[in-house]
């Protein structure tokens, strides 16, 4: 009887030792499968659950990687194959072989791509705001300087033709007899000159505004045609408003013919007479 008894302690003993020694030795270290995530001995040839082939994919990885492969919190990437969690460093996937280079290239071609659209975009965007601001250059450069006018420059002058005559104070085209003392010599606005040549003369056309609290009648419109450089190279006059008058407030267009010339580039219209 305690012969079994101390046989069945050294037996107990032995046992006792020698999984202290295997636990010692890493002899059950556990890795989890790549594939399904199942514990198993971390010296299985393959996966006791799956199947998976753990030699093959232990040699995919170099020591340092390795590291990675007991730690589940590492960055990973998905097999479009089948779908295996591999890490995000690996070319191609050790289960099925997939390459993985040739996405990256994809991405990085993708990447590459949207930089040159940007680019583009912004080249656009560049040259339709510089062409922008070359016409609003131009189109100031057309127009009256006259705070809030947008009229077209009269020749020779930064003003249009109704405010070069305000500002100077219509000295050249008035006589003392000809202007009615109730009535302002600036009442009437000119605007909308337009100049243009067709096979029988050439003919400047306006608008002609009354802007004051009186009826102006018979008014009559003198112009003189010029060429690019500001010379006067044809007059002609005309009856903007006859004898059914211009109440406070009304605009009429008119009409200024010369003989046909095709030189004539602008023309500067002033009020001749009114009643």
């Amino acid at each position: 009887m305690f012969g079994d008894i101390g046989a069945m302690c050294f037996l107990a003993y032995s046992f006792g030792c020698t999984s202290f020694l295997f636990a010692k030795t890493g002899g059950c270290t556990t890795m989890k499968c790549p594939k399904c995530k199942t514990e198993i001995d971390d010296n299985s040839i393959t996966c006791s659950n799956c199947g998976f082939d753990i030699g093959l994919y232990k040699e995919a990885y170099s020591e340092i990687n390795k590291k990675k492969l007991y730690n589940l919190d590492s960055e990973e990437k998905t097999c479009p194959e089948c779908g295996l969690r591999v890490d995000s460093t690996a070319d191609s996937c050790p289960d099925c072989g997939y390459p993985f280079i040739s996405q990256n290239n994809q991405s990085q071609d993708n990447k590459k791509s949207n930089r040159n659209i940007k680019k583009k975009v912004i080249i656009v965007i560049s040259v339709v705001l510089v062409g922008i601001a070359i016409w609003y250059a131009w189109f100031a450069s057309t127009r009256c300087a006259w705070s809030g006018c947008f009229e077209h420059k009269a020749s020779n002058s930064s003003y249009c033709t109704y405010h070069k005559n305000y500002l100077s104070g219509y000295s050249s085209n008035y006589s003392s007899n000809s202007l009615s003392s109730s009535k302002s010599k600036f009442d009437l606005r000119i605007t909308n000159i337009d100049v243009d040549t067709n096979s029988a003369a050439t003919y400047c056309t306006g608008t002609i505004t009354n802007n004051g609290n009186s009826t102006f009648k018979f008014v009559k419109v003198k112009g003189s045609f010029k060429d690019n450089s500001g010379n006067t190279i044809e007059t002609g006059d005309s009856y903007a408003v006859g004898s059914e008058g211009l109440s406070p407030g009304e605009s009429t267009s008119f009409r200024i013919s010369c003989s046909r010339n095709t030189r004539v580039k602008d023309c500067d219209v002033t009020i001749y007479d009114y009643d």
